[in-house]
């Protein structure tokens, strides 16, 4: 697992790999303001699919096991 998150930090996304660059080229401001923008949008994308799935999977629960609906959604 130690290997796995070393190589994952070493080897960063090509987005990623782009933002910095032209990061790179934009005053200390500009460069604050493009990160927060990318870690943003970085986090957006993940949570739109985790409520969808959330949304899914909650109607059947409903249905199967109601007593545990409320404590799913508090743990997603």
């Amino acid at each position: 697992m130690i290997g796995m998150g070393f190589g994952y930090v070493i080897s960063p996304c090509a987005p990623l790999i782009l933002i910095t660059g032209y990061a790179a080229t934009l005053p200390l401001t500009f460069e604050v303001v493009l990160g927060e923008l990318f870690s943003i949008a970085s986090t957006i994308s993940p949570v739109i699919i985790i409520m969808l799935l959330l949304g899914v999977l909650a109607k059947e629960m409903n249905k199967v096991i109601p007593q545990y609906l409320t404590w799913f959604r508090l743990g997603c």
